[in-house]
């Protein structure tokens, strides 16, 4: 595997566990490598530090997998998908069907992100170590969830950054139907995969729209900003007198007047 060389004094985020090496830090060993290739990297006096993929064209030019001197294979990513699975079924409610799988540095898989919609996973492999590792990831999730089907929406300004195009459309399995509905603590959200904003709803924000619903009862509550309306169902769901969501996508407020009639 590849070796890069950090500066003098430079290693103490990454021993501190960031997750990111800016190019500054490398003093040797960039050249002529590939984005996304895997790589170790040492400290100045040659001492390993981490194991990572490189990209030589953006100013984050290692994004760390490991501090363990490793190879960046399908088997760190399987043993990642599972210490992921593992913290969410310790974490989040029982029975919820929409969540996100993989979340990018935090399950130290940077640059991949994986929701999951009920039977249907999307997506995200947005930089160039994460397209490379995309098939073992896709393989790892077929054999762990056995989704209907896995579809992918890698797009925007990361992915150009990378050097790397948009990628869209069915990774394994059956193709996502234009709208997926999923439950959330009583609710019923519908979902818009294939044109949606990022992988089709914001998962993240699913204590936000709990703690809105356990403030609405008995008052009028402005929805600003609304997308398909998860906020405004939620306070409806919780006693608001009145709601009402506004958003400028006539698109995203169609899906929310179908949710709300769901």
């Amino acid at each position: 595997m590849r070796r890069l060389t950090l500066k003098p004094g430079r290693e103490g985020p990454v021993r501190g566990g960031h997750p990111w090496i800016f190019s500054g830090a490398i003093a040797a060993g960039l050249e002529g490598v590939e984005p996304g290739e895997p790589v170790h990297v040492h400290a100045a006096g040659g001492r390993f530090l981490a194991g990572g993929y490189v990209n030589p064209r953006t100013p984050i030019a290692v994004r760390v997998l490991t501090l363990e001197e490793e190879a960046i294979d399908a088997a760190l990513v399987r043993r990642r998908l599972d210490e992921a699975l593992a913290l969410r079924q310790a974490t989040l409610p029982a029975g919820l069907d929409a969540y996100r799988v993989l979340n990018g540095e935090g399950d130290r898989l940077p640059g991949v992100a994986v929701d999951r919609y009920g039977a249907f996973l999307v997506c995200q492999f947005l930089t160039a170590g994460a397209a490379r590792l995309a098939p073992a990831v896709v393989e790892g999730l077929g054999e762990r969830l056995a989704p209907r089907g896995i579809f992918e929406r890698s797009e925007g300004s990361v992915r150009t950054e990378e050097g790397l195009p948009g990628a869209r459309g069915v990774l394994a399995g059956e193709a996502p139907p234009a709208r997926l509905r999923i439950a959330e603590d009583g609710a019923c959200f519908l979902v818009d995969v294939l044109h949606g904003q990022k992988t089709g709803f914001f998962l993240d924000q699913r204590e936000s729209r709990a703690r809105v619903r356990a403030l609405a009862a008995g008052r009028r509550v402005l929805n600003a900003f609304a997308y398909t309306g998860a906020i405004g169902i939620a306070a409806a769901l919780g006693g608001a007198a009145e709601v009402v969501s506004v958003d400028t996508s006539r698109p995203a407020l169609a899906l929310a007047e179908e949710a709300w009639a769901a």
